[in-house]
């Protein structure tokens, strides 16, 4: 494996972390009802 290719699976592996870690954040915030409470404002708003 020379330096380009050790970079690029760096890289890939760095954005697969992010990108794992992103989803898990988002699903627990869902599952809290964060954004179903947000969202509900928000249409309560547009109801009125």
């Amino acid at each position: 494996m020379n330096n380009e290719e050790s970079t690029l699976k760096s890289w890939a592996t760095g954005k697969l972390a992010m990108f794992a870690i992103g989803l898990a954040v988002g699903y627990f915030i869902y599952n809290s009802g964060l954004i179903q409470k947000v969202t509900g404002k928000l249409f309560a708003k547009k109801e009125d």
